[in-house]
């Protein structure tokens, strides 16, 4: 009776057994040929990094507006303040690409600060 070969090193690097299950290869085949597979182990370059979805940052603090911009996948550009006294409250006034642009990963998001705006009394 004849036995078959066992894999090869370089195969076994790239496939992995599940139990009860055939064994499962990224690219290539099972039994060491040249198939072209369309796995997704291996070499493959993985998933794209999330899309900065760039949120509504108006009326709130630089350090909130810090912290939505890295939930949404987005870095903090250049901050342009007013020239006020110092210690003086500011919020963020207006943002540079605008609320729900949809843009790469990472990409920076220039904020203008100023006084927050006054409440209007009926």
């Amino acid at each position: 009776m004849h036995k078959r070969p066992l894999l090869t090193a370089a195969l076994n690097r790239r496939c992995r057994a599940l139990p009860g299950t055939a064994t499962i290869c990224g690219g290539g085949t099972a039994g060491g040929g040249t198939g072209g597979g369309t796995g997704t182990g291996g070499t493959g370059t993985g998933a794209k990094p999330p899309a900065c979805k760039v949120p509504k940052l108006a009326g709130k603090s630089l350090p909130a507006a810090r912290t939505l911009l890295a939930r949404a996948h987005c870095r903090l550009g250049k901050v342009i303040r007013p020239r006020t006294r110092r210690g003086a409250t500011l919020v963020v006034r207006s943002e540079r690409p605008g609320t729900g642009r949809v843009l790469a990963n990472g990409t920076k998001i220039e904020l203008w600060l100023g006084p927050p705006a006054k409440r209007r009394r009926h």
